[in-house]
């Protein structure tokens, strides 16, 4: 029997080959799985979704039907085969989940129509108006992000009086009055609560409650409220939420920002921010206090709930904030409000979802840019996917990130810049350009141009038992990160092989943005200690160009490293007169610090690293700048046929 079939992509190809060659033995089971691909495909659907011109009560099925947000791509039902298109030159905010397709229905395609430049995708806040801003106190150069609100309010903030004390529940510990001594300057008497149990022993479901008007599911909604406690007290969380009025506690959705304030011995204004899951026009706020401890006095009044905007809500982490992208200027993020002392320095206040930054002018005014980079991926991966020809942008965590169990996947194409700085724990911080997460098969990056990272270009690594077979990238490009490309994987039952890293080019590793705010650790290959069972790593045909620290940073063990394939590379670190600086291999001993080999001296290298480093050759590789803006080898020099080749047409 011969199948015929049209000449399709890469992926397809490989599809057909693998049926054929697996149902030689039948072939009319062949003919059948191959019809029910073609089926599949046949009914396969694209979707057009347009930032400026779309909405997302069409059907997305057309580009005059286009949808319009990430939001509404996220919730679509999608199938295998089927395919998402952004306009070229619309801008998004938010995080794309990809959908996951199937190996025998085809993959999910994520990419690009029209003409111009590339879908942007922004894992950001912009915060460039001035009442964005708000300054501390006058002259203090201390500026707070605000969040405008909008309309009347949902409620009447006045102040509690003696009847609404019926709007306490009122049950064994606890004691509920008003106070009219003891209030704050907006109103004439306040809600006295004492907790008069221990709450280890005696828990009262005390809770504060205020209905409001008609709510609507996804706006954003401010509460204030004002408070004060005898004794600073943190609100179990959560403290605050919206509910079903009179109803069996049915919630309407958790405070995203404020949900269990800290409340202190002066009186002040707390805030929290909503976002409905549901319209409804029975809601009300609540406020649990039943989780007190014994002794506590807490006092609140004026209670107000506003329509906000919720595009300025910093619901997590601010990993950087960019200043002027174009000469890279950013912030610099402190882990205490009081290390602010110098422009730029900036902290990010997780209990009130606020950004305090130091600047002698509003901010607004100061800076080109402002855009506070989030705690997500822009673009969270799947399996069976293709992403192609979009721009991702000031992520506060990865630019995309695969999960475990990642396979067949391809990403060709994509432009990924100042991505991480968010916390990762209490001090910790991270944020890849692309990450592949434990288990990964058979993927593919190529044609991928990556800048300004705050750790790692391109990595595959975990540090739990899984299997990686199958990773190839090619033909990328990653400038001013802080690494290049990583690898590793950690446990002796886990395995790692037929990993390729092929005809890249690596410039200024530590020379980026993240370099001066976490010291030593710009390197273009790094390999943190590996201990999976590893086999056939390539790493051929690169060119490493100017890293701070060294070429190669080696933790060992890394098992099979002496094995591993690294030929026709060009490599030439930074060359500088400091010990430290400029290497060509860091390796250190994983358990034994002190056991550490730097080397500038080509012949270590090559005796320390691979069997076959020999076969690279270590010189300037005399680098040119193309007419798109990326370095490319000298075509007359010795690395002409090396590193990334910007693709036709891009």
């Amino acid at each position: 029997m011969i199948i015929c079939f049209p000449k399709v992509d890469d992926s397809i190809s490989a599809f057909f080959f693998n049926i054929i060659r697996r149902f030689m033995h039948s072939p009319l089971k062949a003919v059948l799985v191959l019809l029910s691909f073609v089926t599949a495909s046949a009914q396969a659907t694209v979707y057009y979704v347009d930032s400026v011109a779309g909405n997302d009560s069409n059907n997305g099925a057309s580009t005059s039907t286009a949808w319009k947000t990430i939001d509404k791509v996220n919730s679509a039902t999608l199938l295998p085969g089927d395919s998402v298109l952004f306009n070229r030159g619309g801008v998004w905010r938010g995080n794309l989940q990809l959908k996951p397709g199937s190996e025998a229905g085809g993959k999910i395609v994520y990419g690009a129509y029209g003409t111009g430049n590339k879908p942007r995708l922004l894992g950001s806040v912009a915060l460039k108006d001035t009442a964005d801003w708000l300054e501390t106190a006058s002259g203090s150069h201390i500026w707070e992000s605000q969040v405008g609100t909008s309309g009347s309010e949902v409620f009447n903030g006045s102040a509690y009086s003696t009847a609404s004390i019926d709007s306490v529940t009122k049950v064994a510990y606890a004691k509920i009055s008003t106070d009219t001594a003891n209030h704050s300057s907006e109103a004439t008497q306040s809600v006295k609560f004492e907790r008069s149990a221990d709450v280890s022993t005696q828990y009262s479901d005390v809770m504060i409650f205020k209905p409001a008007a008609p709510i609507v599911a996804g706006q954003c909604y401010k509460l204030t409220f004002n408070a004060q406690a005898d004794t600073p007290v943190t609100l179990a969380w959560p403290a605050i939420k919206l509910m079903k009025n009179g109803g069996n506690f049915d919630s309407y959705g958790d405070a995203v920002i404020g949900v269990a304030p800290t409340i202190g011995v002066n009186w002040a204004t707390y805030e929290a921010y909503f976002k409905p899951t549901v319209s409804a026009s029975d809601a009300r706020v609540n406020i649990y206090l039943g989780k007190l401890p014994t002794g506590i006095t807490l006092r609140v009044d004026t209670f107000r709930l506003r329509v906000c905007d919720g595009s300025k809500l910093l619901t997590s982490d601010v990993g950087n904030l960019i200043f002027d992208e174009t000469q890279a200027q950013v912030g610099f993020k402190k882990l205490n409000v009081t290390d602010l002392a110098q422009a730029g320095d900036f902290w990010y206040d997780a209990a009130r979802g606020k950004v305090r930054l130091y600047s002698v002018l509003n901010p607004a005014d100061a800076n080109p840019q402002l855009e506070a980079a989030l705690n997500k991926s822009i673009v969270g991966g799947a399996s069976d996917v293709e992403v192609r020809d979009l721009d991702l942008r000031y992520g506060g965590a990865h630019g995309i990130g695969f999960a475990n169990n990642t396979q067949r996947v391809l990403v060709d194409g994509l432009d990924i810049s100042f991505i991480g700085g968010s916390l990762l724990t209490s001090t910790l911080r991270y944020g890849n350009g692309l990450q592949f997460w434990l288990s990964t098969q058979n993927a593919e990056v190529r044609n991928t141009r990556i800048s300004q990272v705050y750790d790692v270009g391109l990595t595959a690594q975990g540090d739990a038992v899984n299997t990686v077979d199958g990773i190839v990238f090619r033909n990328n490009y990653v400038i001013n990160s802080e690494q290049c490309f990583e690898l590793w994987t950690r446990t002796e039952a886990s395995s790692m092989s037929n990993v390729t890293f092929t005809r890249n080019t690596c410039v200024g590793s530590g020379h980026g943005w993240s370099h001066p705010q976490r010291g030593a650790n710009g390197y273009d290959v790094l390999m943190y200690k590996n201990t999976a069972v590893t086999s056939n790593i390539a790493i051929t045909d690169n060119i490493f160009y100017n890293a701070v620290d060294a070429v190669v940073r080696l933790d060992v063990p890394w098992n099979s490293y002496q094995a591993i394939n690294f030929s026709g590379n060009c490599y030439y670190p930074q060359q500088s007169s400091v010990a430290t600086q400029g290497l060509l291999l860091n390796y250190t001993a994983y358990d034994d610090a002190q056991y550490t080999i730097l080397t500038k001296n080509v012949s270590t290298f090559n005796s320390t690293f691979a069997t076959n480093t020999s076969a690279s050759t270590y010189g300037d590789p005399q680098l040119i700048m193309s007419a798109d803006g990326v370095w490319v080898p000298n075509p007359v020099g010795g690395c002409a046929a090396k590193g990334y080749a910007v693709p036709s047409g891009s």
